[in-house]
């Protein structure tokens, strides 16, 4: 570029310098956050005197309440308390063995088992009883299966407690469809022995028990051994043959009174009680024909527990002594059982019928084989075997409902008596028992029972059932 002219000749500007790179600028830092400042200690407050507060609202009463303040239960509620621990106490402790065998089930469910034994070699249960009357007991149930290889079912009971001392039980078998088998029992117990007839508790003692119904509360003790064979048929459409023999050896023993009783000597002319001092020696054959379409009426139910159907069974037996002195009888009766479903749940209504009588007059029959009313099965509400003769019939009504899939709550109505003959038998002097019951299923069992009677003539009877029962109550007598 020409800028000027210097010595008469132009000039030329220079080329300007290129420019020098420049570095490139680092990147900033993030600035550093600012360190928390230290909280100031605070500083004491001075004390305060009562005439600092004078006039300041009551603690809780800062909102501006103007009611009392509620300062705990007064007396009232504290009486009203207590007074409602007295029946919260023995139905929390009803209810703690329920309780205990849920824990168990929960924690060893071998322990009660379920589903199909047959996949099963092995099963173990405890057997726990008490009961108004008999006292309390606890033993030990055993199941084998197939321990001999022969697919045969063994069955071992043992308990012991304040009135059985001991009982033992075994009992093998084989077959479904028919089934044969062998049992025996041993027992050592005491048992109650209120007289004979359908009479009242009288003072005037002793009593003739072949002349006279008066009653009086007593006890003996009885040992006795029993070993027996039986068989089981179930033929097409519902019906069950059953036969059986036992043989039986009894002895007896008068035993301490229980508080308030007289000895059974003393209350008794126990020579007119036949068998009482001699024992007996007998065999006692049995046929059974039944027929039993008991299921549930829903297929949701417990398989146990029964909603629809019924069973009727009737049976006759042969008792024949074995000592030149014991006279033979007959025995016959009736069992009958209907359930009528009312609802689903199930709530079921199911009536029964019982009626037992053995031939042969008062003073040949042996007095342990009378039939007997009484107890947790037949006529509730009175004490075990407390009405015995040679007639014995009693009607049943039960309405049970299911308040869980395992539990089921039961009420329930019992009336009968006992009769010399057949040709006294009437609707006269029935006895009345009532109450209610608890029941716990595991399957097709109810492994768990709780019940409560009483009747028109008084008295409060429990029973509590946790197993299998110790021995079986059958008319040849507790085999």
């Amino acid at each position: 570029m020409l800028t000027g002219i210097a010595n008469g000749q132009p000039t030329e500007e220079p080329p300007p310098k290129p420019a020098e790179p420049t570095e490139p600028t680092p990147p900033t830092e993030p600035p550093k956050p600012a360190e928390p400042t230290p909280p100031a200690e605070p500083q004491s407050a001075p004390p305060l005197s009562a005439a600092d507060v004078r006039g300041s609202a009551l603690p809780g009463a800062e909102h501006g309440r103007l009611d009392p303040i509620d300062t705990g239960d007064g007396m009232g509620r504290k009486i009203a308390a207590a007074l409602l621990w007295i029946p919260r106490f023995p139905i929390q402790l009803a209810l703690q063995p329920i309780r205990g065998a849920l824990y168990l089930k929960s924690k060893r469910p071998e322990v009660i088992a379920t589903g199909d034994p047959e996949e099963q070699a092995f099963q173990y249960a405890p057997i726990v009883l008490a009961e108004s009357g008999l006292g309390f007991a606890a033993g030990l149930r055993l199941r084998f299966y197939g321990l001999m290889g022969l697919g045969e079912r063994i069955e071992a009971r043992i308990a012991a407690g304040s009135s059985y001392k001991p009982v033992a039980t075994l009992a093998i078998e084989k077959g479904k469809r028919v089934a044969v088998g062998i049992a025996g029992v041993f027992e050592d117990a005491e048992q109650p022995f209120y007289g004979y007839g359908n009479g009242d508790a009288t003072q005037a003692t002793p009593i003739d028990p072949l002349t006279s119904d008066a009653t009086s509360s007593t006890q003996y003790e009885v040992r006795q051994i029993q070993v027996g064979l039986y068989s089981r048929v179930r033929l097409p459409q519902h019906v069950v043959v059953k036969g059986s023999t036992t043989l039986a050896r009894r002895s007896f023993e008068t035993d301490g009174p229980r508080d308030g009783e007289l000895p059974i000597e003393e209350a008794f002319v126990v020579d007119n009680l036949t068998g009482f001092n001699t024992g007996t020696s007998s065999l006692y054959s049995e046929l059974e024909l039944s027929w039993d379409t008991r299921r549930t009426a829903h297929p949701w139910d417990p398989s146990g527990m029964y909603g629809t159907g019924g069973r009727v069974a009737v049976f006759g037996g042969r008792y024949e002594g074995l000592r030149k002195d014991d006279p033979g009888m007959f025995r016959f009766g009736l069992d009958a059982e209907r359930f009528i479903p009312l609802t689903i749940g199930p709530r079921v209504l199911s009536l029964r019928a019982y009626g037992e009588v053995v031939t042969g007059d008062r003073d040949e029959v042996p007095f342990a084989n009378l039939p007997r009313l009484g107890g947790t099965w037949v006529l509730r509400g009175y004490d075990v075997d407390r009405f015995r003769d040679r007639v014995a019939a009693v009607v049943q009504a039960n309405y049970r409902w299911r308040a869980a899939a395992w539990l089921a709550m039961v009420v329930f109505v019992d009336a009968g008596r006992v009769y010399e003959s057949l040709g006294k038998v009437s609707l006269d002097d029935l006895r009345l028992g009532y109450g209610g019951a608890l029941e716990v299923y595991n399957g097709k069992n109810v492994f768990v029972r709780g019940q409560v009677a009483s009747s028109i003539d008084g008295g409060v009877f429990l029973h509590f059932s946790f197993g299998a029962s110790l021995v079986s109550p059958s008319r040849g007598g507790r085999f």
